[in-house]
């Protein structure tokens, strides 16, 4: 199976590699990196979850310390499920709907499951996607 443009094959991925981190510095990090989230999407709108380009490059400027948490947030995005979100009750997330677009995801991307889930709760709960 070829891995798709712009993915990293499970191989190059060292085994320590977690976007979920338990540390109290990683913890701390990817708070940040959803603040960042937040104010990037009160200032620009739904053009940050629309526009997967336009979105890495924000969030590298303003979290270029978080590039793997950024990686997963912006493949969510290229793979529409911010739109799906919003289309989805109101963007409520219940676990099927949950898991049926980590499911998605996971199939598209060579990405840890875990990372996408928190990438996909993370989407869901910015203001701009969860409100209609």
């Amino acid at each position: 199976m070829a891995a798709r443009r712009g993915t990293t094959p499970p191989s190059l991925i060292p085994e320590n590699t977690n976007a979920f981190d338990p540390s109290a510095r990683a913890i701390e990090a990817q708070q940040s990196l959803t603040r960042s989230l937040t104010e990037l999407i009160d200032r620009y709108g739904d053009q940050v979850w629309r526009d997967p380009k336009r979105c890495r490059g924000l969030l590298l400027d303003v979290c270029p310390q978080s590039q793997r948490e950024i990686k997963v947030l912006v493949e969510v995005v290229e793979q529409k499920v911010p739109a799906e979100l919003r289309a989805a009750r109101g963007g409520v997330l219940d676990e099927l709907l949950l898991g049926r677009l980590v499911r998605q995801v996971a199939a598209q991307a060579w990405m840890p499951e875990d990372a996408i889930r928190w990438a996909v709760e993370t989407w869901a709960t910015r203001r701009a996607i969860c409100s209609v």
